[in-house]
């Protein structure tokens, strides 16, 4: 159980008042807000009665906002205070998640800059922005928790939280890729360091990675047919979306650059032999890295990782403390 310190809290209620005080706002998206209607849940509810069944790209991510309309309707809120107070307790479970991931490798004073960072980067985001971050903050935590410590979760509260990250990430198609592959990459590191003595339990969660992966791929589809549809049925203007303008740009100095790193391949794989956690934030830099050649929003959704990797390279003598199930 993480105990909040009472800076945490000062910052949390600082950030909070100005929220109060209508001084930063997470603003609904307009593929929600241009769908509902404010302070009228019967009327949202008979939208959702009416795309259900329909193959609605945006499904999933309508009902994971519609609780903020219907709440702020029935308690008399305001809907923009009330949606940005919450996305602000979550920005502030993120953090509390790093801090559970890091407490046995990182001194806990120093995280607070991961809190502060958090912040300061949320005065540039709209309300779409925290979910994904969210989502794949949350997955890392599963992940860490089934692979490198005894488990703390049964299979009841795991597989809740795991789809409760999964619809966090639904707000983007391109999140939701991430999200996926991470998986992918995650389970395949698995078993490139621990080849040819392979244990039980990770070709078991490799089955159901796969199994998992299969439900979920027309859903997926239906995100990137909606895509190509937006973008004309272009690659090209896909990338330009996303850090694949400069890909497009700098396209003559890249791929050297791409081919070095796949030929240091097997020194990475020795390396993670070593120091087998930095698989976990690793998994998911290199997700957001090629599904965010497509979307920013994909590559910020793993920030976290970015910011675990960072913490637990410059403490890496640390990491072999770490107990790996």
């Amino acid at each position: 159980m993480i105990k909040i310190k009472s800076i945490e809290l000062s910052i949390f209620l600082i950030y909070l008042a100005l929220i109060l005080l209508e001084i930063k706002q997470f603003i609904i998206w307009g593929q929600i807000s241009n769908v509902f209607v404010v302070n009228d849940s019967i009327a949202n509810f008979q939208i959702i009665s009416n795309i259900l069944g329909t193959g609605h790209p945006h499904l999933l991510r309508l009902l994971l906002v519609l609780p903020f309309y219907v709440v702020s309707d029935y308690l008399s809120l305001n809907l923009n205070i009330f949606f940005s107070s919450v996305l602000l307790g979550i920005i502030f479970i993120c953090y509390i998640i790093i801090v559970s991931i890091l407490k046995n490798i990182v001194q806990r004073k120093y995280l607070i800059y991961t809190l502060i960072f958090f912040l300061i980067l949320s005065f540039f985001m709209n309300g779409r922005s925290v979910f994904p971050i969210f989502g794949n903050t949350l997955l890392l935590y599963l992940l860490y928790n089934k692979f490198y410590i005894q488990n703390q979760l049964n299979f009841f509260k795991f597989l809740l939280l795991f789809f409760l990250a999964l619809w966090s990430v639904s707000v983007s198609s391109g999140t939701f890729s991430v999200f996926l592959l991470t998986i992918f990459i995650f389970y395949t590191l698995q078993i490139l360091i621990q080849l040819p003595t392979l244990k039980k339990n990770i070709l078991w969660f490799l089955s159901f990675s796969f199994m998992l992966v299969i439900l979920i791929l027309p859903i997926l589809l239906i995100f990137i047919n909606k895509n190509l549809d937006y973008y004309d049925d272009s690659f090209i203007n896909m990338l330009s979306h996303g850090l694949g303008r400069y890909l497009i740009d700098y396209f003559y100095i890249i791929l050297p650059l791409l081919a070095i790193l796949i030929l240091l391949i097997p020194l990475v794989l020795q390396y993670l032999k070593k120091y087998k956690l930095l698989i976990l934030p690793l998994s998911m830099i290199i997700a957001s890295n090629i599904i965010g050649l497509f979307g920013l929003l994909s590559f910020i959704s793993g920030i976290s990782a970015y910011l675990l990797y960072i913490y637990m390279y410059i403490n890496k003598k640390k990491l072999k403390k770490v107990q790996y199930v």
